[in-house]
């Protein structure tokens, strides 16, 4: 019962915090629009979660899904939001490994926006990042503001708690 209790206030606040992060993103322009305009594609952005896509893990799968699909609503026609599960935390996860896949997988696609959801993909990012992605703006969001540190956050990103 307390489980259910819990949930439910926890899901619904994961949910605000994604549409408001796509309120922010849709109202800034991906970050300011020149880069895309440029090119004249539309914006891309990749979504980094904790985890696995078990469906046990119900806020963070909340998160993700209700921010890809506030920015697939706010964002051009043709615009592109990918998930990524890190699932970092478990015994023997391999960094080095995920980078390589990364690396690999997105070698061809220029990301606009890399938004970091939670602890996990946000220290895979600070570590990662100039070999992956050096020029692209991060936003770290959904974390918890008890364990949250600026400190810890990349000076050019910006930070989300929940």
């Amino acid at each position: 019962m307390l489980t259910s209790m819990v949930a439910g206030p926890l899901r619904r606040c994961w949910l605000l915090s994604a549409l408001a992060l796509a309120g922010l993103l849709a109202g800034a322009g991906l970050p300011d629009g020149r880069a895309n305009a440029a090119d004249r594609r539309p914006p891309t952005v990749l979504i980094l979660v904790p985890g696995q896509p078990t469906g046990t893990q119900t806020n963070i799968d909340a998160f993700a899904a209700g921010t890809r699909r506030a920015l697939l609503d706010a964002l051009p026609v043709g615009s592109s939001v990918y998930l990524e599960y890190t699932d970092l935390a478990r015994p023997g996860a391999d960094h080095v490994r995920l980078r390589d896949w990364y690396r690999s997988k997105y070698a061809n696609q220029p990301f606009d926006l890399i938004i970091a959801g939670g602890q996990e993909a946000r220290v895979f990012l600070t570590r990662f990042r100039s070999e992956l992605w050096p020029d692209v703006p991060i936003l770290a969001a959904a974390m918890d503001d008890r364990s949250f540190s600026p400190a810890n956050v990349p000076a050019d990103a910006v930070a989300q708690t929940v």
